[in-house]
């Protein structure tokens, strides 16, 4: 009868300790996966915080060029006026010169 107890005893221990090893188990699986988690999180930021500078870079690199454009053109409109100037100055020239 005392072996008898005390095999109870062991047995109830046994599953005692299996039930600790489970929920050792899960708690690890849990903490992995809270591990993994904040990886990807961390790597999704890093890779919204690369993207958010290519996009500044993108958004400098356009106002630059509008700005280019806007001078070309500036210099475009200065430079017709400049050709019809001379233009109508050889035209006024060639008048005279019909005239004479």
């Amino acid at each position: 009868q005392r072996a008898e107890q005390q095999r109870s005893t062991l047995q109830a221990q046994i599953r005692s300790l299996e039930k600790q090893l489970t929920e050792a188990g899960e708690a690890s699986e849990a903490k992995a996966l809270v591990a993994s988690d904040a990886k990807a999180a961390q790597a999704r930021h890093e890779e919204r915080e690369q993207l958010d500078q290519r996009r500044r870079v993108m958004e400098a690199s356009f106002t630059r060029l509008r700005q280019e454009c806007q001078a070309w053109k500036e210099r475009s409109f200065q430079f017709e006026k400049e050709f019809k100037a001379a233009a109508s100055e050889l035209e006024r020239a060639r008048q005279k010169r019909h005239v004479r």
